[in-house]
């Protein structure tokens, strides 16, 4: 039996899922295609998916191991297929796409498990799961395209953040934020939650935290514990940069220029996770076409997350009210607040005037807990993330000056004060132009800083 199972080290939205096909539509303009969904998300294939088959589903930009997309005769090149005769449409990279087939969106990759029972030669047990991992061997994962120089400036700066003493506990990189098509589960008609809009920049951290004085000869005579005292950490979305001044993707240290420009507005104990968008002072984009208004050589940061840290490292996180509110006291922009209130409220603002039988599921799944069903759960949350697609997804973006499309919506879930919960909905028009940019071979600077 194969063991499929998690790297500890994964990226949740590159994650394979083994599921059973429950429903295959037709493709509204070829009679040899059909569509799949898998996780809200439309995955054009071959029109030979039969209802209760069990298959593999690959997201887009995931990357798939090469030894199995050989074995499989997968790639486009028949040089690297075991076959030599047979092709397929995979480039060498083993990418997953968001394309558009035929005038359809399609976003990710399926397979039947029993390509990857032939591939093994063992069998997989049939139950719905997420995995990257096969027999302890990475399968699947994400994609980016590698930057020899940056790679090295990474691993310095892995070296030297790990110098800077900033106490244990003080400081938190934002975790991967969900795909909301992935895990809409999670929500409950009577989750109380925030939808904010969704920018493409930089991701950037800058935080005023506790320090320890180094430990000295007479600490350890004495058993004295040395001093401690409030400094700035500042970091990109994976790594602090303190101390890396000048190394990385951008030919300007955008992370540090940051730091300087705010390092005096941030209080003690605090730390503000944010976007940075708009040009670097070389005139060169943080984005490729993404200026949100700026003008060419600026930026603008927009803070989405605020935790306050108390000196014994806990943690209590600000609803982005609070976070409006820290803000506008500190000088600070934040992206644009859609809604606050229930999953039901924001169903009932978005769907206006029900028909009868949605009324009625409505009715069902708003009675108290005991009364919900499974069933009327799942068909409600489909629901509502088709409104929120309809309402938010595949539009320009209205803060560029370029006609580009937006990225999408955040959606925090606010459930406690002390766990950052959020999912984000990705329009496919985004997906889109971010697969045609890897096929140009741009570099993803979230990936390689």
């Amino acid at each position: 039996m194969l063991q499929l199972t998690i790297n500890k080290n994964s990226s949740i939205n590159y994650q394979a899922k083994l599921f059973q096909i429950k429903e295959v539509k037709d493709h509204p303009n070829a009679d040899r295609l059909a569509i799949v969904e898998v996780n809200h998300s439309p995955v054009v294939t071959s029109k030979d998916v039969v209802v209760g088959d069990w298959y593999i589903y690959f997201p887009p930009e995931s990357q798939i191991s090469s030894e199995f997309l050989a074995a499989t005769n997968s790639f486009r090149d028949a040089t690297l297929n075991e076959d030599k005769a047979s092709t397929g449409f995979f480039e060498s990279s083993g990418r997953v796409k968001t394309i558009k087939l035929r005038g359809t969106y399609s976003s990710g990759y399926i397979v039947p498990v029993t390509s990857l029972e032939e591939y093994t030669s063992k069998t997989v047990d049939r139950k719905e799961l997420y995995f990257d991992t096969v027999d302890s061997k990475r399968f699947v994962k994400k994609y980016f395209i590698k930057a020899d120089a940056v790679q090295s400036s990474m691993s310095k700066s892995d070296k030297k953040s790990s110098k800077i003493n900033v106490v244990e506990g003080q400081f938190k990189f934002h975790n991967d934020t969900e795909n909301l098509r992935r895990s809409v589960y999670m929500l409950h008609p009577d989750t109380n939650i925030e939808v904010s809009y969704k920018l493409h920049g930089s991701s950037a951290i800058v935080s005023n935290l506790l320090f320890q004085k180094p430990t000295r000869w007479y600490h350890r005579l004495f058993r004295l514990t040395p001093k401690t005292y409030y400094d700035i950490v500042w970091s990109s979305r994976k790594v602090i940069k303190n101390n890396t001044q000048g190394e990385g993707y951008y030919s300007e240290d955008i992370w540090t220029i940051l730091k300087e420009d705010i390092k005096d507005r941030i209080p003690d104990g605090y730390a503000l996770y944010g976007e940075i968008v708009g040009y670097l002072p070389n005139g060169g984009m943080i984005q490729k076409g993404y200026d949100y208004g700026c003008q060419r050589g600026s930026y603008d940061f927009y803070v989405y997350r605020i935790s306050k840290v108390s000196e014994d490292g806990k943690i209590t996180e600000l609803t982005f009210g609070e976070i409006q509110a820290f803000c506008l006291i500190h000088d600070f922009k934040t992206p644009d607040l859609f809604f606050k209130g229930t999953v039901a409220e924001h169903f009932e603002q978005l769907a206006g005037e029900l028909d009868e039988e949605t009324a009625a599921l409505f009715a069902r799944v708003t009675l108290p807990v005991r009364f919900r069903t499974a069933e009327d759960l799942e068909k409600f949350r489909d629901l509502y993330l088709n409104l929120l697609e309809k309402t938010y997804n595949e539009k320009i973006c209205y803060m560029c000056k370029t006609k580009v499309p937006e990225e999408g919506i955040v959606l925090r879930a606010i459930n406690t004060s002390f766990k950052f919960e959020a999912y984000k909905l990705k329009s496919f028009k985004f997906l889109e132009r971010e697969t045609k940019a890897f096929d140009k071979g741009e570099i993803n600077i979230e990936d390689n800083n």
